[in-house]
């Protein structure tokens, strides 16, 4: 079933933005990669989004977050990482970037607190409204790509979430909210239009540039380098 085809379902069936829904399947993919110890910035032992769960094969993830209600082992800011140096050798930041005031120093203090030749496994959205008052920032590919090279990152992968479905599934969600009666409503109404447009999300990253540029958002793979800056 195409990924947006799956996302639709999601979105439809239990309340998940499509922006998630591809996350979700995205992180699956990653979690070889995922290599203990981690630390995920963003997230704590409990009130977690989405259906991602770290996976059974790593040992020791630490969780650094701002809200203490999260119950994480840190409560620290990404720009001043309470850990050593090179102690970890997967970090995982998740729809986090956007709402720092300096992505630059963020992404400092992740290349810090891994070893050489760890992974840096990142998230960030692209086609979605903000939704707080400290939400402040979009990246492109291009610019992540920047970004992650200038303190010392090697990009292995950049991954899109979805195209120009994907990307009107996440913004019909905010209409998805509500009675049972209304969700109803909402999925028969929109579930015949999407059906038909599901064939476009695939081949649309390879098309126009104007129908190309729409996704929910990114996932960043990336190795520190050994050699350093």
């Amino acid at each position: 079933m195409p990924r947006a085809a799956t996302a639709l379902l999601a979105v439809l069936r239990d309340g998940r933005s499509a922006r998630r829904v591809l996350l979700d399947a995205e992180l699956e993919r990653l979690a070889p990669l995922m290599g203990g110890p981690v630390l995920e910035i963003g997230n704590g032992r409990c009130g977690r989004r989405g259906a991602f769960r770290p996976p059974p094969h790593v040992a020791g993830w630490l969780y650094v977050d701002l809200r203490m209600h999260a119950s994480p082992h840190a409560c620290a800011d990404v720009m001043s990482l309470p850990f050593g140096d090179q102690l970890f050798e997967t970090v995982l930041c998740l729809e986090v970037l956007e709402y720092v005031a300096s992505p630059k120093a963020a992404l400092g203090e992740m290349s810090r607190v891994l070893r050489d030749g760890g992974t840096l496994i990142m998230s960030t959205p692209y086609s979605t409204r903000p939704d707080t008052a400290t939400d402040c920032w979009r990246f492109t590919a291009n610019g992540l790509r920047h970004l992650a090279g200038s303190v010392g990152f090697e990009v292995t992968r950049l991954s899109e979430q979805g195209s120009v479905v994907s990307t009107l599934l996440h913004m019909c969600r905010s209409f998805n909210h509500g009675s049972a009666w209304r969700r109803r409503l909402v999925a028969w109404l929109t579930t015949p239009a999407f059906r038909v447009l599901l064939a476009f999300d695939g081949s649309s990253t390879t098309s126009t540039a104007t129908i190309g540029g729409y996704t929910t958002g990114y996932v960043l793979v990336a190795s520190k380098s050994r050699e350093g800056l």
